[in-house]
């Protein structure tokens, strides 16, 4: 049989059974590009349905580097190629085979498979930090990679020996039974969804949570069911998503179904009616009453975002990709869900189950699924409450132990996963690969049920160092020698090693019993035995993320100035001194800090949410001693007619003071908190606080709660 008749059996195959067919072309460059093109001459793809990701795609066809493929994501194709000599990114990779509909060929083009694993990937250089080169990442991924496809025996694969492959020999049925549905729904599964998210908007605030895996049409749901509402007289319809991008099918979708229309990037217009685009911070400041809003990758939202969407929205709905390449709706599954069944029992919940460009049992989907870890999963509930925290065994993992462990693999990456909402396919690589990494996991009874990725950063060299601090210079890693070099203008820091925790993460059902503790606590002797100065961490400030750093022995030396789009938080960077040089950084750190966060509050802080506040002033040094001369000016604005202004500097000292008493901050409300802060120590004018409740309503408020703090402090 010829190469060309192999092919043609492959798709005949493929077709049938509405399955996609991986074909892994092996060789040498110049022959795989050969071969690709002399196949793609085969087919009868219309032009618009090829595409080749791919710095180097022959003349007449379609090529986009993998940083750009977010343009082609909402397209359908007949044939994909894929070229690994220009680099194998994991997230790329899994998102464009999902614009490859049933019957479709994906062509990966690759070195010799047992030679791959040498090839100088351009990829390497973005795990890269100094002073590593490229021969330090390692090749640990690619080898797992070529492992599967050689245990893969519904893929093909052509090498100048021939073909390795066997056609289809019969057909497979679909488990959802043959497709009747009429448009503009393309399944059965998509068109319940659409009718049960209407009817239940209907009935009050009742939130609706839609998961589905990638190709389920799950964005398309939510864009025909916004027309639908939209027709019924809704005047106003939000969608939010961590970025715009992310809802471009939602926008196309309801336009499709809406006449006249206007659309704009963002915005769809009928009538008196409207679909809106807003970021997920900006929709949690609006007041939803009488809106609908539609949270599209929920699970590339923060949970506290999440909830907080939820209070503001009486009618809302989340929809998430449970094994995503953006992030994963796993760990939103098992943490929000809590949330919900907290705050509205009554939610429901609607899964879509049928794909639309392909059918069931799609053999290229599995593989996704196991390459790119998108199937791996921590241990369940059941077999998390076996476990108690106690008897831990807490190691540091060699990585080759990961390749050879696929087991232990999949639940380490499982639980990193079901515990940070942006974990990516990118992100194991980074895990198997990256050279200044440490893997850390707490097990007990062999099951996993911690997890710690620590970064080794530092030292810096002088012109480095030099370069930050002049802002001329911004080398990819060592974050935290740059930011505390580059913004914070500690140059004494160029000599210093440290640990950055990249990620650290306990089991759902072991949260709380001391299992990060004891993580933590090893992680220091190992980086004190390995001379490192301090530890460190950044991530976006909350009141529970604070506490859990201070509790274990860090201090917060700087705070971002800018809002985090996605989360709506500041980004916090927290220090635990391992040495004398490390101990003499912080405290000189933290003495900035105490200096500037007063000021900040006043100036870009001054959005800072207040109950992160509190947390923040626990361990600082300031002066709120009240003089004689204090007491005075507080008497007489609490019980007398003292302007505000007049006393600002003696209201300034007991606020920071009620607020480093944890007595005292626990005794207020949170609007008692929200007006102290705002006013004095944000600085917004009364107007600012509350226009409704007016000025003399709002000073009445003040002096009782100044009054209040006197008491307690």
């Amino acid at each position: 049989m010829t190469r060309r008749e192999t092919v043609v059996q492959l798709l005949e195959g493929a077709r049938r059974n509405n399955h996609r067919q991986l074909l892994v072309v092996s060789g040498d460059h110049d022959w795989t590009i050969a071969q690709a093109e002399q196949i793609q001459g085969w087919l009868c793809a219309h032009a618009d349905r090829k595409l080749w990701v791919s710095q180097q795609a022959p003349a007449g066809s379609t090529g986009v580097g993998s940083r750009d493929l977010h343009r082609y994501l909402g397209r359908e194709t007949e044939l994909l190629i894929f070229d690994a000599w220009d680099g194998f990114n994991p997230n790329a990779f899994g998102q464009i085979s999902g614009t490859l509909c049933g019957g479709g060929l994906l062509i990966l083009l690759c070195p010799e498979l047992n030679d791959w694993h040498e090839y100088e990937d351009p990829e390497h250089k973005a795990l890269v930090v100094e002073p590593y080169g490229v021969d330090a990442v390692g090749r640990r991924f690619i080898r797992r990679l070529v492992s599967l496809i050689h245990q893969e025996d519904q893929l093909a694969l052509l090498t100048r020996d021939g073909f390795h492959a066997e056609p289809y020999e019969h057909s497979i049925p679909s488990p959802f039974g043959h497709n009747t549905v009429s448009a503009p729904y393309a399944s059965a599964d998509q068109h319940k969804a659409v009718e049960l998210i209407i009817k239940t908007l209907s009935r009050g605030r009742r939130p609706v949570v839609m998961t589905a895996d990638r190709g389920r049409g799950k964005s398309a749901a939510l864009g025909i069911t916004a027309s639908q509402l939209m027709l019924k007289g809704n005047q106003q319809v939000w969608v939010t998503a961590p970025s715009v991008d992310n809802v471009a099918e939602v926008f196309t979708h309801a336009a499709a179904q809406l006449a006249p229309v206007q659309v704009e990037k963002g915005r769809v217009t009928c009538g008196s009616t409207v679909l809106q685009y807003i970021a997920p911070d900006d929709a949690c400041r609006i007041d939803g009453h009488g809106a609908v809003l539609l949270v599209d990758e929920a699970a590339a939202i923060p949970a506290p975002v999440l909830t907080r969407l939820l209070d503001r929205f009486p009618r809302i709905v989340f929809s998430t990709t449970i094994h995503g390449y953006e992030g994963t709706g796993q760990g939103f599954a098992v943490r929000f869900r809590r949330e919900l069944d907290r705050r509205t029992p009554n939610w429901k919940a609607i899964e879509l189950l049928e794909p639309i460009r392909w059918s069931g049992g799609d053999p290229l989907e599995a593989f996704i699924f196991e390459s790119l870890l998108l199937n791996a999963e921590a241990l369940s509930e059941d077999q998390a409450q076996r476990c108690d925290g106690e008897a831990l065994t807490i190691r540091c993992v060699e990585r080759d132990q990961l390749l050879a462990d696929d087991v232990l693999l999949k639940q380490l990456f499982g639980l990193l996963v079901l515990a940070h909402y942006r974990t990516t396919p990118g992100d194991l690589r980074i895990l198997l690969d990256s050279p200044n990494l440490t893997v850390w996991v707490a097990q007990q009874d062999k099951q996993v049920v911690g997890a710690a990725l620590i970064a080794e950063e530092g030292p810096i060299s002088v012109e480095l160092a030099q370069a930050l601090w002049e802002g001329t210079r911004r080398p990819k890693g060592h974050l935290l020698p740059q930011t505390v070099i580059g913004q914070e203008g500690y140059l004494e820091a160029a000599p210093l090693r440290c640990g950055r925790i990249m990620r650290i993460a306990v089991h759902p059902m072991l949260q709380r019993q001391g299992v990060a503790r004891q993580m933590l606590r090893e992680i220091a002797e190992y980086g004190m035995q390995h001379q490192w100065d301090y530890l460190g961490s950044s991530f976006g400030a909350t009141e529970e993320l604070l506490l859990f750093w201070q509790n274990n022995g860090f201090g917060t030396i700087r705070l971002g100035e800018n809002r985090d789009a996605v989360s709506g938080t500041h980004a916090a960077l927290v220090c635990r001194p391992l040495s004398d040089p490390g101990r003499l950084m912080f405290n000189h750190l933290r003495d900035r800090f105490t200096q500037q966060l007063p000021l900040l509050l006043g100036y870009n802080l001054r959005d800072l949410e207040v109950e992160v506040l509190p947390m923040l002033l626990q361990g600082m040094r300031f002066d709120t001693d009240l003089s004689r001369h204090d007491l005075r000016d507080l008497e007489a604005f609490v019980q007398h007619n003292r302007s505000y202004e007049s006393c600002i500097a003696p209201i300034r000292k007991l606020v920071i003071r009620a607020l480093k008493n944890r007595s005292v901050w626990h005794a207020l409300t949170p609007d008692e908190l929200s007006l102290l802060v705002s006013k004095a120590l944000q600085q917004r004018s009364w107007e600012e606080i509350n226009a409704e409740s007016g000025r003399k309503t709002l000073m009445r408020r003040m002096r009782a709660l100044i009054g209040e703090c006197l008491r307690l402090s």
